[in-house]
């Protein structure tokens, strides 16, 4: 059975009021990171929207970065990320092909999403793990080579039925997503 943590929006560095919110964050991690310790997920899946803005403060990209160690080199467990419509796609994906040697996959590029990763969980089952960066319909239409594709609908359909041709029959896909659904 795979076993998946699921989490988005976490809105990273985020001010309310004028109040920074990080000491909230930190703690919110810290019951994640207690989370995955009982519940030990073969894979965390983070859904976009990991900092406010596409330039976080440093604090907040320096408590990702402790919680990514905790998670992926204390612990061992694989995370899956996308950038959403709040974070900066380059600078999420930095280094991205270096760390997924180490369990952190980031799909951060619009060609990624055709570029699944094998999940192994715990059990010995297999799952392909597929993730759209939070991109323009724009970019979407020229990985495909289509210049009809204009609204984030088309974009999405298009590039899911592209997708479904990486899939491996038997073996479970995940779509890991930032965005707008209605009527799936």
């Amino acid at each position: 059975m795979i076993r998946l943590l699921h989490t988005s929006d976490w809105h990273l560095g985020r001010f309310l009021f004028g109040k920074s919110l990080l000491e909230d964050q930190a703690h919110a991690l810290d019951r994640l990171v207690e989370i995955i310790d009982a519940v030990k997920p073969d894979a965390l899946l983070i859904a976009g929207d990991v900092f406010d803005r596409p330039l976080p403060p440093e604090a907040a990209v320096r408590l990702f970065d402790d919680f990514l160690s905790r998670v992926v080199m204390e612990r061992g467990r694989p995370v899956f990320l996308i950038p959403g419509n709040h974070d900066s796609a380059e600078r999420l994906g930095f280094a991205s092909r270096l760390l997924r040697e180490r369990g952190l996959t980031i799909f951060s590029k619009p060609e990624d999403a055709l570029k699944p990763v094998k999940l192994k969980c715990d059990d010995g089952t297999e799952a392909m793990i597929f993730g759209i960066p939070f991109v323009e319909p724009v970019q979407i239409g020229r990985l495909l080579g289509r210049e009809d594709i204009r609204t984030f609908d088309q974009a999405t359909r298009a590039l899911s039925a592209e997708m479904l041709k990486h899939s491996i029959a038997g073996v479970p896909s995940v779509l890991l997503c930032h965005a707008f659904v209605v009527g799936g």
